[in-house]
């Protein structure tokens, strides 16, 4: 079990080239949940303070009450949720069926990087990079919308 841990956490871009042992705090912290079908995982404009990890299960990435995306075994999703101290979900996130999950909260993995600081910042120089992108695909979902208008 703790190795398909590893492996779900290292899937994640901003944890793949971390330290085993950094990986192993992380995996040592994660906490299951299940999500039933129709449940809502993540509601946009709430507070981010976590993230979480699709152990099985399928699940619908909604903006603005538009799917943009599916979510299926082995996906993540929240990941801001981590590294930021005041970060809004962008997307609610919904089961399509029965859902089992791994939880990683803020507060777990504020503490892992206290004792890895150097992964700290790999992570975050990772996540300006996937933020610069996801505004990319942000401005073009308000350019398609205004179109459609």
């Amino acid at each position: 079990m703790m190795y398909f841990n590893r492996d779900i956490v290292t899937k994640v871009p901003l944890f793949k080239e971390c330290q085993p042992g950094f990986v192993l705090r992380l995996v040592q912290r994660l906490k299951p949940q299940v999500c039933l079908k129709g449940d809502y995982l993540i509601k946009q404009g709430d507070p981010a303070n976590c993230m979480y990890f699709i152990r099985h299960g399928e699940m619908e990435v909604i903006v603005n009450g538009m799917c943009m995306a599916f979510l299926k075994t082995g996906d993540f999703t929240g990941e801001i949720g981590l590294i930021s101290a005041s970060a809004s979900r962008t997307a609610s996130v919904r089961a399509l069926r029965l859902c089992e999950l791994y939880l990683l909260e803020k507060t777990d993995f504020d503490q892992v990087v206290e004792a890895f600081p150097e992964e700290l910042k790999r992570i975050l120089h990772k996540a300006s990079k996937r933020a610069k992108q996801n505004k990319l695909m942000k401005d073009s979902v308000e350019i398609f919308n205004q179109a459609a208008w």
